[in-house]
């Protein structure tokens, strides 16, 4: 016995049976639509979906702004360092320059892995590991 809740599933079958012959018009052609993709293609992030997607785009705009600010933080504090140390100044401004210029060389190198996820589904360190199950341990 139909329900209420079988109308949508009814007016869609009629529908086919009425447009597309009782079925979808690639039914039974699938063998010769498939296309065997290589491990480049099959993880492209960007021509899937990054550069169809506006928040995706911004969002890779912005992250690569604040790898440019990154970038010149490191080398101005990098500088500065330098003539810290050439012109003699007190050690803790050397340091503290020092720490600055590393901790910005860092955040650079870690938007470009964020940057990357945009990009490819392939980490830079190789193929991504997928967990499957859970370890008896966890449980």
């Amino acid at each position: 016995m139909p329900s209420p809740a079988d109308v949508g599933i009814i007016t869609f079958r009629k529908w086919l049976d009425e447009f597309a012959g009782g079925s979808p018009s690639w039914q039974g052609c699938v063998e010769g639509s498939f296309k065997q993709l290589n491990d480049e293609q099959l993880y492209d992030r960007w021509h899937r979906h990054t550069k169809h997607c506006p928040s995706c785009r911004n969002s890779l705009v912005f992250i690569e702004k604040v790898q440019r600010f990154y970038n010149i933080c490191t080398l101005i504090f990098a500088l500065l360092t330098l003539v810290f140390i050439l012109t003699g100044l007190h050690l803790s401004l050397v340091l503290i320059s020092t720490i600055i210029a590393v901790l910005s060389s860092l955040l650079s190198y870690k938007s470009n892995d964020i940057k990357q996820l945009f990009i490819s589904s392939i980490p830079n360190k190789g193929l991504p590991l997928v967990k499957l199950y859970g370890s008896n341990a966890e449980k």
